[in-house]
């Protein structure tokens, strides 16, 4: 079972939304019907940078005991987040094959850009990134298929340029192993 987690605040409309969509991808109904919603982490917050360490949220995560029965995670935060080495990152997993990934909604949005919101725009990116984390969970590693959902992105030019599905290389991988 996959347990979707709002930090902050959940929104029932979009984890609908979302869910529906990672069940599409995955070709699975394997995601959990309960909205989950905890608290950032305040430590993981750098006010320097002002922005959320994804490694200090997902060793939250991984600590908590309201998600140790499922199987695997994804939280969705709205902050922006970093990680050493990068300024931003659009999500992180804990590792390949891990328990717990994580996805920043901040720079998905229309106005980080200063341009108008779309909402289907936004949903599309956001459950790229979250397909793309999961898919680290279930042990894919980046893609170098530019349009596979598991390829890296640097940009959100790239995040809009792949497909939110598999490639046949990638979609192969996850069925041998699941």
């Amino acid at each position: 079972m996959i347990a979707i987690v709002f930090f902050k605040k959940a929104d029932n409309e979009l984890f609908a939304k979302l869910k529906g969509r990672l069940e599409g991808v995955f070709q699975s109904e394997d995601f959990s019907d309960s909205v989950l919603s905890l608290p950032l982490p305040l430590a993981a917050f750098n006010k320097k940078r002002r922005q959320y360490n994804s490694p200090e949220i997902l060793r939250g995560m991984l600590d908590n005991s309201v998600l140790e029965d499922y199987n695997k995670v994804l939280g969705i935060v709205d902050e922006d987040l970093y990680t050493a080495n990068l300024n931003f990152v659009f999500g992180q997993a804990d590792s390949v094959g891990g328990k717990v990934c994580l996805v920043s909604a901040k720079r998905l949005y229309q106005s980080f850009y200063n341009l108008p919101e779309n909402a289907v725009l936004f949903l599309m990116r956001l459950s790229k990134e979250a397909a793309h984390e999961i898919g680290h969970l279930l042990g894919l590693v980046h893609c170098h298929n530019k349009s596979c959902v598991m390829t890296y992105s640097e940009s959100i030019r790239e995040v809009d340029f792949k497909r939110g599905q598999f490639c046949s290389v990638c979609r192969d991988k996850i069925k041998e192993k699941y």
